[in-house]
């Protein structure tokens, strides 16, 4: 599997990078060859407040920086993250083909019904931060002690979030300052307009020859976050470049549009380490979710409140792809009824966190999916208390269908809303106390008996297969 995964997070509608073309004899074809790249642009002023996507497409990642594309194949998904040659034609179409070394790296078939999970996402991640401001909009909005701040030092800062959320197995470092190192203010040579043109290209190179300049080497740091004042008309709050699952080698970079009142960056904090999340491999948090304005998927970026890394603590599915689970995953993959005692994730136990039930078709037959069941409570963390609207998520226990193979980032978990038709759609998605779920087509009967803070969730699984 390529090694040197990074899916990019912006919005943008075109990119002149310069390409690298290799040697060929028909110039009217030129080709490049580079690792093809997802791109998402994310937003969080919905009216839910939730972290939103707005656009999907791709690119070309090459030596001199990213190519992006036109193509309407419909095989991309398939390719992302993978080595590829671009071959453009005459009339500028472009078309994209694995290379050869691609096409030979497999990570070999799965044991059926078995998982197949990353390398653990562990130890410390150099971090820069670099403050950037335009020619035309100098305003410095934040100080370097108030980027610390949500960034390293307060309760709910990114590095906070991650420590909780790896039961201090992952957190952020930098080269000159244990707790991170801080760029302030540089004055970049353009205009804050085109922000989704220039971000990736002409200002990212600016902003890295400026701190570069200052002693602050970007071959030194894992993580780079852009922090610039709000520009008038720039649709994103902020996006990410991710890296790879278990690689702490990979390099990821992120740009956020600062608030204009320094008092409101408690606010965007959220975004901070939403994005951190991307940045260590996960192109996109929640999945999808049944809602009641969906019959079938909302592949809205929200769509799983609980999946984090964002807004609470992840989900139980990215505990296990980033290695952070502390607990037991019970298997139940016989015909059979029994009883689990579910404890939450964010508690340190070798308890059960998770009921993981292997799908079988009509013959018996292994499907590469699974069903997990999770429980959450709140917690002593300002991480992990649910909101009003999300308290069913804190009183019930989260269905979820999710693909064996966790290694590939692009398979996204379903949320199974268990009350349909309720008058607040997804918002209650979870299964409650004395309800049962039943799945005819796979032979799954989940039923909730007891909701426990100081017992744990009793649940009983039956099984036909």
């Amino acid at each position: 599997m390529e090694n040197k995964i990074l899916v990019l997070l912006t919005l943008y509608c075109f990119l002149t990078p310069n390409m690298v073309f290799s040697a060929t004899n028909d110039r009217s074809r030129p080709h490049t060859v580079g690792v093809l790249r997802q791109i998402i642009a994310e937003n969080d002023q919905s009216p839910s407040g939730e972290i939103r996507t707005e656009q999907t497409w791709y690119g070309v990642e090459t030596e001199s920086g990213l190519v992006p594309i036109s193509t309407k194949q419909e095989n991309l998904a398939d390719m992302v993250n993978k080595q590829v040659i671009l071959t453009i034609a005459k009339n500028g179409s472009h078309s994209v083909q694995l290379t050869e070394e691609a096409k030979a790296e497999t990570g070999g078939p799965l044991v059926a019904g078995e998982l197949n999970i990353p390398q653990p996402s562990l130890g410390p991640r150099k971090i820069l931060v670099i403050m950037v401001n335009f020619q035309n909009d100098t305003r410095q909005v934040a100080s370097e002690s108030q980027i610390r701040t949500v960034m390293f030092r307060g309760a709910n800062s990114a590095n906070g979030f991650l420590l909780e959320s790896s039961f201090y197995s992952l957190w952020l470092t930098g080269q000159q300052v244990a707790e991170g190192d801080v760029q302030t203010w540089v004055t970049i040579p353009f205009n804050n307009t085109n922000c989704a043109t220039n971000m990736f290209n002409a200002w990212t190179q600016s902003a890295d020859n400026m701190a570069e300049a200052n002693g602050f080497s970007k071959t030194n740091y894992q993580l780079r976050f852009y922090m610039f004042p709000s520009i008038p008309g720039c649709t994103f709050t902020a996006n990410a470049t991710a890296g790879t699952l278990g690689d702490p080698n990979s390099m990821a970079r992120a740009w956020f549009q600062l608030p204009d009142d320094s008092s409101q960056l408690d606010s965007k904090i959220k975004s901070f380490y939403h994005e951190a999340g991307h940045m260590l491999g996960v192109p996109r948090h929640s999945g999808y979710q049944e809602t009641e304005a969906s019959p079938v998927i909302d592949a809205d970026d929200k769509g799983d409140f609980l999946a984090g890394v964002g807004r609470y603590l992840p989900s139980n599915v990215n505990r296990v792809r980033f290695g952070w689970l502390r607990g037991k995953i019970e298997v139940h993959n016989q015909a059979i009824t029994l009883s689990y005692t579910l404890t939450p994730p964010s508690v340190i136990s070798k308890g059960a966190k998770v009921i993981r039930i292997p799908l079988k078709d009509a013959l018996g037959n292994f499907i590469g999916k699974s069903i997990w069941v999770e429980s959450r409570k709140n917690m002593s963390s300002s991480f992990e208390f649910f909101a009003t609207n999300h308290l069913a998520y804190r009183d019930g226990v989260t269905i979820r269908y999710v693909e064996d193979d966790l290694v590939n980032v692009q398979t996204k978990p379903i949320v199974r809303d268990t009350t349909p038709g309720s008058p607040i759609g997804a918002d209650d998605a979870p299964l409650q106390q004395g309800l049962s779920y039943t799945d005819s087509t796979y032979g799954v009967t989940i039923q909730l008996v007891r909701a426990s803070d100081s017992l744990g969730d009793r649940v009983v699984v039956t099984t036909t297969r």
